[in-house]
Order: C-alpha cells, then structure tokens, then sequence
C-alpha cells in the first residue's frame, strides 16, 4: 500500500511541478571572472545561418505520414521562425533511388526520358522544402546527392548527364512548386574523390556553366562536401582562379572546429556543411552548443549545418533516435520535443543571416566557457550566445563601437529546463555582468520576438502499431509512396495492376544498374544484392502475414516476418528476420537472414524446394505464420515447411525482390493470441541481484543493471582488475521455481570487454547451498546467450563467469525462466524496493502465491539480517486477516502468527506489511530477508508447508550533506523534489547522466519513484 501511495503522489505532485512555470533559482558564487570588450565596429566575419539537414538516408520519411495537427505541430517546432528550433536553411538528399544510410529517397528522374519532366512530387524532400518554405520564406534552400540512377554518365557522377540532372531538379522544384534553390553540391556526398582534377574539371567546365546556361547563375555551388578535417580543398582554391570563381563557398563534415590558413584565407565562406550526427537529449544538445559556438572561435566557420532534422525512421535502421526531433510513430500522432530544439533557438532565434560576427566579442575563456557575438545590420543591436564549462563563473561585458546600452533579455537552458527566460540586466555605463552557472548555455540579446512555442495541441500518447493491418493500395494516386512503409533499398510506389489489370497494387520500380553512395570509393552496387521495404511493430509476434505477389517478366519476390530490433543508436542496422523467397523457375527459400545477405551465401537457409507450374507475370499468395517457435511457411494457400526455430521472436514485416521489378498485393497481417508460456520468464521486477565484483566508483555498474528491461546499461566487474576471475552475479528471485533456462544479453555498445566466454551456473533454495546445473563457453559477440538445463527447484541464481574478454566480466541484461506444468505448490513471496537510503525506512510486503486451498490461519517465521536493518513494525493487509500474535524471538527473527476472520485467503494475495529501517553504513551493503517458515490450514485444520522466499535490500551511503538536498543549497524544498521530477526515468544509460545524477538520491543508477518519494518525505518533515 506505501508503494502504491508513493507512486499515487509523486504522480500529484509531478503534475502539479508541471501546470505550473517556474525557475529553481540559487546564489552562484563564480569561481573566476572574465571581462570581455565587444567593440561594435570591429572586424568579424559574416554570419551565414544555422542549417539543418533532411537526408543521408530516409531519416525524415515517416514525418510525412504524420496525421494532422501533429503534423504541423511538429514542423512547427522545426522551422518557424521565434518559435522552435527556426532553422534558417534546409539541405535536402537529392535521391537517387539508392541507400544513402538508412534508407533509400526516390529519384525525380529515373530515365534520361524522365530527365525532360521531372517528377517532382515523389517522396517527401520536395514536400518539406514546401512546408518549410510555407513557415519561413526566408529560408535558404541547399541540394546534395549521395548516389543517383545508373543511366547518368553510364555510371559517372562528374559527367554531362550529372549536371543536367540537376538542372533538371533545380527547374522541377521552381516550375512545381515554386522555390529557388540556393545552393547544390559539386561532389558526390562525402567522396573522397572531391579534391581531385575529375572533380575540379567537373565543377569548373560543366556543372557551373551547365547551371549559367539555364538562367540558374543564382544557384551557388558549395564544394567538396568531404568528411575530413584538412580543408584540402582550399588548397586548390587558392591556386586556382576558375575554380575559385566556380565555388561559391567551401564546405566540408564533421571538422572539429579546425580550419587551416588556406581556408581562412581563400577569400570564401568556410563551413561545416554537414556535422553533429547526435541524440536530441541534453548531453547531445550541449555538444552541439559547443560545436556551434567554437565552430567560429577556433575556426571562423560561419555555418553549422546539422545531421539531421527529425528522427523518422524505425528503430532498427542506422543511427536509431539521432536527430534534433524524434517522431516515428504516425500511427500515434506522438513526438519528442528534445532539448536540441532550443539549443539551436539560443542561435537562431537571436541572430539571422547576414549579420556580422564581432570578434572581439568570440572567444573562449580559462575556465572552458565559450561565447559568440553576432550585430545587426544598420543598429547597435546585437545578441551573445555563451555555452559555460564545467565549473560557476562571472562574465562583464564592456560594449563600444555604437552597441546598444539598452536592457540584456536573458534566455537560459540547461539539464533541468530549456530555453527559459530570465530577468533582464541593466546597462551602466556601458558595462554589465553576469553570474553563469556549470554547463548551461545562455543568450544574452537587445532584440525581442523570442518565444519558446508550444504546440496548442497536446500530444498524443506513443501508442503502439495496430495488432492487424491490411492494405490494398485502391485510395492511393499512382506512384505515391504509401502510409508506413520504409524503405531501405529499392524504391516502392503505388501502380497499376500488372497487365492492365483492374485496381492498384504496390510495385518495386528500380533495376540495376544504379551509381550507389561511394563514400569511400570501394563500394559497388553489388553490396546491396536486393530490395527491401518494412513496416508495422518491431513488438509484433504471433501472426499470419499473407501478401499476393508478382514478379514482372523473371527475378524473384520475397515476403520477411520477425524483421529487426530495437536499436539504441549508431551506425548500426538489424533487418535480419524470415523471408520466405520464390524466383521465377519456382525454386523456394525459408530462411533467416536479411536483404544484404540475399545470393550471398550467408543466409540460414531453414527450408527449400521447388514448386511446379510456378511462373513470372502470375499472381501468387505467399503467406508467413508465426506462433510461438513454430514457423510455416504457405504459396498458394498450400503449406511447403514447418519448422521450429527461435533465434527471432517478434519483429516487423518486409517485402522484398532482387533487383527486378514485382508487385505486391493485398497485404494481411493478422495478429494472433499467444498461448500460455509453458517456459515463461520471471518478471525481472520480481528480481533483485548482488555481485562479487562491480564498477560503482567510474561508473554506474552496479549488478541492478542485469534487472532495469535496458539493454543499454550493464553490470561490469572492477575496472581495475583489482577482483580477478571468476566473479559470479546472484539472481534472488524473489521466489521459488522450476528454473531451467537463464538468458545473458552482453553489452550491446562500448566494445567487448567483460563478454563471459566461459560460465558456470549454480541454483539454490536459500541463498547458501547452491548446485551447479550447467557450464559451457559463449561466442565474443553481441548475440544472446543461453544456459538450458533440467528443471531445477530455486529462489537463487548464480552465474558465474570464469572466462570474459580482457580479464572482466559484463552482462547488459539476464532473464530466468522457469516451467509452469509443475503442480502447483503453495509458495510465500517477499517484495521490496532494491535500493534504500541508510537510515531510510522502507517496506516490505509478505504474500502467499499458488494456494489452492482456503487458508483461514497462517504461521511465518522470518529471519532479517540485524546489522543491516531494524525491525519497525508490521500490519497485515486485508481487514479480515487479524493478528493473533507478533513476536520478535531474538534480534533478527520474527514470528507472525495470523488468523482469517471468516473470510478465506486463497490463491494469490498480500498478507503482511513489514517496515523495516536501514542501519547506517560507511559503504554499500546488500541485506537479506528471508522467509524460513510458513504454515497455512484450512478451515478443517489440514495444514500446507508453503515454499520459502526471500528478497535482497540494498543499502547505499548517504551523500555528503543533507539527504535529499539535490541542488547543494543545504535545505530540502521543493525545489529539490522539481529536479528530481524533471529527471524523473533517467538512467546510468541516460548520455546526460552526469549532468542529473543528482536527483538519484538513492544511488542505484536511476532515477524513480523511489527517489521521488524520498525528498517529498524529506520535504514536510
């Protein structure tokens, strides 16, 4: 009941922080001051805009299924101006129907025929240039390829044909929608051959005059667009007048705010055209600050273009969750406004184009704080962006040169809150100061108009993918790209049946060749051997997938089911599932295996065989059914194979050809109840665990990381090797089971380390004796593990490593399963929180579980361990359940005796509410309390000895200062408990992590409602 009381208030209380606006304020005493003299009429640099990309994959293409409001709530945020993010440029991909990173953008001319007229409504890129266009008309506007159809040049991007390509997309976009383009690439995206005579000649003697030819000599070329930071290219520019008078600006990705003289001195913009490629949370959004700010002080690069606008792509594509917005869930409606937005408003919002950098107001003070100052045109207006170090400082500000000595309007963000405004600070005498706090960021202005927006409709929950879906493509126009589709190669639109056929169907229009993303110079278009587009939930399991199929003339077609996971971030993909694949001659594939491993060989083929009368041009049903392990695969409504396998459980649905043209129809997937696991696991939350070994002083390593469901955290032995191998890691289970199965998940990110190769697995009923069940090596890599062995009776897990990569051992996450056709055994079972405070109270609830029998009186006998807790008190839980005796036999054994007043206790219930009080400590120790005796009887007397149990406490040291002071302002308020809300779900995971670890008051590597429940009781105390 206490538990549920906690959550019901920190609920109440989280929701009243939320309806009300408010700004946590404390006294900052700097530790080191800087005076900076801004000189109005100094030299700087002109400042040429913050800019965004859509593109470099199909990172944006889930956007447009987005329902209105949402919509244009979310591109509101994007890229109206004063409200959100107000980006002022925008870079789009200009596709080329192949895979730029994560996914594939349609070309606006597939054909040299197509070339004459274009079609410039396919795919989004074109659509968000309009939108934002419609928010922000002011809105410069850039174009870039990364791969193009396999007809220009016959297969060189720096030709003829290249150049009228892009004239062609240039004129599209004017004639259609009505939108000059700004800027194009003269290179191929991040081509390392940008710096070559090919590229110099291709520039110089036809793309530039290509472009004049056309009445496009407004267009501007940006050159070389290279991932390195060497700034070659300038170079060339400076010894090489044509070039020179070709290029409008020199652009290059990922520079690490370093340039070179050359390029300071080539007499052109320099820029980083491309750079970030980051998480939207707040650890993310100050490195971008950062990159901002120093991409001018070090560097005088007078635009940031970042990688990329919106995470809109589903989780198991390349570079999951990057992005300064996250929606990729339009089913829902649901989005995230990450703290980048109003990291990019703290520039956006104060400076515009065509501004001036004033340089004597850049610069970097001792203590890491960096700052920038931009003037307007015409006035003495001028506005300053600070992004602090890691310690307090004061900064004073003396202004000259014809600066206004007007009002600073102060806007602040940092981890707790975003882009806030503060009380403004009056001018004397041309001099003002400033108190900043440790890694926030501030901007400091003249001008007005800033306004952090908020969508006037709420936003919707993040609700999961219907469980059954169905699509016949009839409401679509031909050649759109229909709702939640995805497509990583290939490109897959909306058609005309087959033959002239009657309805719509959906066809894969690309055949090779195609002049692939060549970043590296060694990538034919042989890496991507077939297409593939997906859709629906990476949580779908159990269901029947069905689609009729075509193949156009000869190839083949494939179906996928249980396609990919959920990927925490970088540059990595997971489209791996079942595809059930036919080609022309009738010859069938059941495997598991993804599109890049398609005719290589490296497919797990499950089952084979070939199909009579099977022909090209005809349609034909294939069908996936998936229950449980058991796979079957259908064509024509006529089962071919039924396997068992489980290296997939669940996953999204694909469809698939190799490189020729297909169509698919009527698409089924129907969702199917699961049956009762007969091998389920045991909830983690039931869980608690304890180490010989781990990391808490580097890291948040802690063994509670095996049990928090976030493949992200980990449990890691100490880094100093101080506790050599073996090193076990003990599961209580919080109860007693038939355990025959565990599952070990390795770290997923940060190398190998730790990976267990070799193990040992124990059981045991009281945490004492414990019986080895199984042992064996693991593979180094990423894949989960599994230990089966017989059914073993245990309330205790150990596994324990014996081997680990680089003498450590690690484990992301652990599951334990156990049987359920076992009779049923009347069992006891303790609950507690895992982690308390020293000198905390805390509870812990006694129940009974599989009683078949009514119970009207019960005997328990627990043992506690006394040098870790005190016994506080207990009642029981149910009115009807009275107690007829308490009694604590000696320190650390209790006896409660109980009697059921006519009413019965049966099946599974709470008893008893035990409070216990943890003892003080001088470091983190782990307590057991166990239940080492229980007798029910029936109302005839008949009496059942149930199953033992016990449950792990953790107790930490408290923090220096006074416990629950979060912001070290030696005082509990209220103030506190908003920090801790503000983090509330964060964890050790979390990439701000320690920026808000804090308001983990507990020190167990989250922060929860535990942490909550701990400063509101400190609060009113």
């Amino acid at each position: 009941m206490l538990n549920k009381f906690k959550k019901l208030s920190c609920i109440a209380l989280i929701a009243a922080v939320s309806a009300t606006s408010f700004t946590i304020s404390s006294s900052v005493h700097a530790a080191s001051s800087t005076t900076v003299n801004i000189d109005g009429a100094g030299a700087g640099r002109i400042f040429d805009g913050e800019g965004v990309l859509s593109g470099g994959g199909g990172n944006t293409k889930l956007l447009i299924d987005y329902p209105e409001p949402y919509r244009s709530d979310i591109l509101d945020y994007l890229f109206k101006p004063n409200f959100g993010a107000s980006y002022q440029e925008l870079k789009v991909e200009i596709g080329g129907d192949i895979n730029s990173t994560s996914g594939t953008e349609p070309s606006h001319a597939r054909t040299r025929e197509e070339n004459a007229n274009p079609n410039m409504t396919r795919g989004y890129e074109t659509w968000l240039i309009h939108e934002a266009k419609q928010r922000n008309p002011n809105i410069k506007l850039s174009g870039l390829q990364w791969g193009a159809p396999g007809w220009i040049g016959d297969g060189n991007i720096w030709s003829q044909d290249n150049a009228d390509y892009l004239v062609s997309y240039i004129k599209g976009l004017k004639s259609v929608w009505g939108y000059d383009l700004d800027y194009i690439g003269g290179n191929q995206n991040e081509n390392f051959n940008g710096t070559s005579q090919q590229v110099r000649d291709y520039i110089v003697h036809i793309l530039r005059p290509t472009l004049d030819r056309n009445g496009l000599s407004n267009v501007q070329i940006v050159a070389p667009d290279i991932l390195s930071d060497n700034w070659a290219f300038a170079n060339q520019i400076v010894n090489d007048p044509e070039l020179k008078n070709a290029v409008a600006a020199i652009g290059y990705h990922y520079v690490n705010s370093t340039s070179t003289s050359n390029a300071l001195n080539s007499g052109l913009p320099i820029w980083e055209s491309e750079g970030w490629t980051g998480i939207g949370d707040w650890k993310g959004a100050f490195n971008l600050a950062k990159e901002m700010n120093l991409n001018y002080v070090n560097a005088k690069l007078t635009k940031t273009s970042v990688w990329h606008a919106i995470n809109s792509q589903y989780n198991n594509a390349k570079w999951a969750h990057s992005g300064i917005m996250e929606a990729n869930t339009p089913w829902s409606g649901n989005y995230i406004v990450q703290p980048t937005v109003w990291v990019a408003a703290h520039t956006t919002q104060f400076a515009q184009p065509g501004w001036k950098y004033l340089d004597s107001g850049c610069g970097v003070t001792s203590s890491g704080t960096s700052y920038v100052t931009f003037k307007k045109p015409n006035s003495g207006d001028y506005s300053t962006v600070i992004v602090t170090g890691g310690s307090p400082e004061s900064m004073t500000f003396n202004l000259s040169g014809g600066l206004s000595t007007g009002a600073v309007h102060v806007w602040k963000s940092n981890s707790s809150e975003q882009f806030i405004q503060q009380n403004d600070i009056p001018v004397n005498a041309g001099s003002y100061s400033i108190n900043l706090e440790a890694n926030s960021i501030y901007s400091l202005t003249t001008t007005t108009g800033q306004h952090k927006g908020v969508a006037a409709n709420p936003i919707p929950a993040n609700n999961s993918f219907t469980k059954s879906y169905s699509e016949n493509f009839e409401s679509y126009a031909v050649g759109k790209t229909p709702k939640y589709t995805y497509d990583i190669e290939g490109a897959f639109e909306v058609s005309n049946s087959f033959g002239g056929g009657a309805g719509k169907t959906l066809r894969q229009v690309i055949s090779k060749p195609i002049i692939p993303w060549n970043s590296w110079g060694d990538r034919g278009d042989s890496t991507n051997p077939s297409t593939f587009t997906e859709f629906g939930d990476l949580k779908w399991q159990d269901y029947d997938y069905n689609v009729d199929t075509l193949i156009e003339n000869s190839g083949s077609v494939s179906i996928y089911g249980r396609v990919g996971r959920a990927l925490s971030g970088g540059n990595v993909y997971d489209y791996t599932g079942y595809r059930l694949g036919i080609d022309d001659n009738g010859e069938w594939n059941l495997c598991y295996c993804d599109p890049y491993t398609y005719e290589t060989g490296d497919d797990v083929t499950l089952a084979s065989g070939t199909i009579s009368g099977f022909s090209a041009d005809t349609w034909h049903n294939l069908k996936l059914s998936f229950m449980g392990t058991n796979i079957k695969a259908y064509v024509d409504n006529n089962e071919i194979a039924s396997i068992t396998d489980s290296r997939r459980g669940k996953g999204m649905a694909g469809l698939g050809s190799g490189w020729n043209q297909a169509q698919f129809d009527n698409i089924s997937v129907v969702g199917k109840e699961s049956p009762p696991d007969p091998n389920p696991a045991i909830p983690q939350s039931e869980m608690t665990a304890s180490a010989t070994s781990e990391e808490l002083e580097n890291e948040s390593n802690g063994a509670f990381n095996v049990l928090d469901e976030d493949p992200n955290t980990i449990w890691h032995t100490k880094w100093d090797l101080s506790d050599p191998l073996p090193q076990s890691i003990t599961l209580n289970l919080g109860g007693t089971y038939d355990v025959n199965k565990i599952k070990v998940l390795p770290r997923q990110g940060g190398g190998s380390n730790g990976m267990i190769t070799a193990y040992n697995v124990y059981a045991s009923t009281d945490g004492i004796q414990y019986t080895n069940v199984a042992s064996g090596t693991w593979a180094k890599d990423k894949t989960e593990k599994t230990a089966e062995f017989p059914a073993t009776r245990a309330s205790f897990i150990k596994l324990e490593a014996t081997a680990g990569q680089g003498g450590w051992a690690s484990a992301a996450e652990i599951n334990v399963y156990h049987v359920t056709n076992q009779p049923n055994v009347a069992l006891t079972k303790l609950s507690a929180g895992g982690t308390v405070q020293a000198g905390e109270e805390f509870t812990v609830q006694l129940g009974q579980g599989g009683v078949t029998q009514s119970v009207y009186a019960q005997d328990f006998k627990l043992d506690y361990d006394p040098s870790a807790f005190e016994f506080v008190s207990a009642h029981a839980l149910n009115d009807t359940n009275q107690f007829v005796n308490t009694r604590q036999e000696t320190i650390g054994k209790l006896r409660f005796i109980l009697a059921s007043l006519g009413t019965a206790v049966t099946g599974d219930a709470g008893i008893l509410e035990l409070k216990f009080k943890a003892k003080a400590v001088t470091q983190t120790v782990t307590g057991r309390i166990a239940v080492t005796d229980a007798t029910l009887s029936d109302g005839q007397g008949a009496e059942t000895m149930a199953q033992a149990s016990s449950v792990d406490v953790r107790i930490t040291t408290l923090p220096a200062g006074i416990p629950g002071d979060v912001n070290h302002d030696n005082k509990v308020s209220i103030g506190d408990l908003a920090i801790v809300a503000a983090n509330y779900g964060k964890t050790s995971a979390s990439t701000d992590w320690d920026q808000v670890k804090q308001a983990d008051v507990h020190v167990d590597g989250k922060i929860d409602v535990d942490d909550l429940a701990f400063v509101a009781r400190k609060l009113i105390e």
